[in-house]
């Protein structure tokens, strides 16, 4: 026998052999309200079979139901979906959270490169920052390489607030090469960038200064020489370079390196007739040595360009002494050496 249909009486019908015949039609999906956090903007096609979509990235929406989500305020982004409150919003790179809730740029000498209601960060010892809402720092040992290098970032610096908009967390000084003739028809605040000025500023500068003497330097004209460093001028233009053995330099700035042998200001007589022991760029007198017994040298003759106490032979004999028998002994009676040096004594 054939099996027996229960048919729904509204919509099917039972055959003779017991079949059931028709189709029932589909009941619709219900529609509700997009939750917070989503929307949908146009109608649903036949079967109501679309959802609301999540709120991308940048925006959030608080109420239900709704066509659109919002954008974040300005300078104000979050990297989430389905955001609900415009607290999900934080401020984009080169940006900093302000006391009255906006974000604001960061000032030049510091940067920041990521998203977030964080303080923008100093640039670190080493590094400077000319412009307004930067992501990085520009290093001082790339920039005063050469006089090319120095003229480029110079140029960059005077002509921020034409630059500002086009330079990027990725530019380099390289990147932007500006000749001399492009120089001279950028004008800000009433100062006009000549040769003139950028020559003057060039023999300002000492090459290879590659320290700052805090964070958050904001023109390269701050760069020094470093600890153990000092200028030094090859009758072109002054570079930085290592102390000389018998010397040293305990603090980054422009000044010359302190000499064994010689008066200083910070260490007063304390090294007079005391030399260095070969150590080129040293940064401290713990390398500092005595001269042997009644030798060293005359404090008016040490210092740049002249003399240099890098190891004991530098020591010499006291005046009204002669060395003889590896050592510095008094003249005899009637006999005089009127010098620091090895010499012997005569009549």
């Amino acid at each position: 026998m054939p099996s027996v249909c229960v048919c729904n009486n509204t919509c099917q019908t039972q055959l003779v052999d017991g079949s059931c015949a028709g189709e029932c039609a589909t009941t619709l999906v219900a529609c509700k309200k997009c939750d917070e956090g989503h929307n949908k903007s146009s109608f649903s096609t036949a079967g109501n079979e679309e959802k609301c979509s999540m709120c991308a990235e940048g925006t959030f929406q608080g109420a239900t139901g709704s066509l659109l989500c919002e954008q974040c305020p300005m300078f104000q982004w979050h990297e989430l979906l389905g955001q609900t409150i415009v607290a999900a919003c934080m401020c984009i790179e080169g940006f900093e959270r302000s006391t009255n809730d906006s974000c604001t740029p960061c000032k030049p000498g510091y940067y920041k490169n990521w998203i977030g209601n964080e303080t923008c960060l100093p640039c670190a010892i080493r590094s400077y920052n000319f412009k307004e809402q930067a992501t990085s720092c520009y290093l001082c040992s790339f920039a005063t390489q050469n006089h090319e290098l120095f003229a480029q970032a110079l140029a960059l610096e005077f002509t921020k607030v034409t630059l500002a908009n086009t330079i990027t967390a990725n530019d380099t000084l390289a990147n932007n090469t500006l000749t001399n003739d492009t120089l001279a028809n950028y004008t800000l605040a009433n100062y006009t960038l000549t040769n003139v000025t950028i020559g003057h500023h060039l023999f300002m500068l000492v090459f290879s200064s590659n320290m700052t003497v805090t964070q958050a330097s904001v023109s390269v004209l701050q760069f020094v020489c470093d600890v153990g460093q000092q200028p030094i001028n090859d009758g072109l233009s002054s570079r930085c370079q290592l102390c000389e053995a018998g010397s040293f330099k305990e603090s980054a700035n422009h000044e010359q390196c302190t000499y064994y042998g010689a008066v200083s200001t910070r260490h007063g007589h304390s090294l007079l007739h005391h030399y260095g022991a070969f150590v080129r760029g040293a940064t401290d007198s713990s390398h500092c040595i005595l001269c042997p017994v009644f030798s060293g040298q005359d404090e008016d003759l040490v210092g740049p360009s002249l003399l240099c106490l890098g190891s004991v032979e530098d020591c010499m004999c006291f005046p009204c002494h002669e060395y003889t028998a590896d050592s510095c002994r008094n003249c005899s009676q009637y006999k005089i050496q009127p010098l620091f040096s090895n010499s012997l004594c005569s009549y």
